[in-house]
């Protein structure tokens, strides 16, 4: 019969122990929390600027009239970090444009050039640039440019996100080095 025994010198039996105790607590709750905020706070960042330049307009127009993008970070009962929108469409007043009495309008939202050249300005209206939907004088159909929620998910805003959450794994193994004090790494 054969026999296979350990002996450890030193303490690291004890270190590893300590390890999985913190690993195993509410430490690790926290260590997570702290990692996924960290990298989530970057993802916001980054996003909010590519929605910027997806969009075509500064950050100071996109986020204001009741438009907004938010981060709900984790909590200690919620590991989820979350970006949200409010508000809709933006109307097309708020976009680089020209008005002209033969030509219509020419408005760039997403930074491309559309033209509209049944459209006109309604001073009394706000200002905001409308079309006629029939030959009558009404109704009248607004003009809008890209929707917030619709662009935070898509082009280069998800690729923004995509390219940072990848960073969570390894942010992610810092915290567990930090909690367990260099034991695992």
């Amino acid at each position: 019969m054969a026999t296979i025994s350990m002996h450890f010198d030193g303490d690291g039996v004890v270190r590893l122990m300590g390890a999985t105790d913190a690993l195993a607590g509410t430490r690790k709750h926290a260590a997570l929390r702290r990692a996924l905020n960290h990298t989530g706070r970057k993802c916001f960042t980054r996003v909010k600027r590519a929605l910027v330049k997806q969009m075509g307009l500064s950050s100071q127009k996109i986020f204001t009239g009741g438009r907004s993008i938010v981060q709900r970070p984790a909590s200690g009962a919620h590991l989820e970090f979350q970006i949200v929108t409010f508000g809709g469409a933006i109307r097309a007043k708020e976009f680089r444009h020209s008005v002209s009495r033969r030509n219509g309008v020419t408005f760039y939202p997403w930074g491309v050039r559309h033209h509209f050249g049944d459209a006109f300005r309604v001073p009394r209206f706000g200002g905001n640039l409308y079309r006629r939907t029939t030959k009558a004088r009404f109704p009248l159909e607004a003009l809008y440019g890209p929707n917030l929620s619709k662009e935070l998910v898509k082009d280069a805003s998800a690729a923004a996100f995509h390219q940072v959450a990848a960073e969570l794994p390894r942010r992610i193994a810092h915290e567990i080095t930090v909690i367990t004090n260099g034991v695992v790494s």
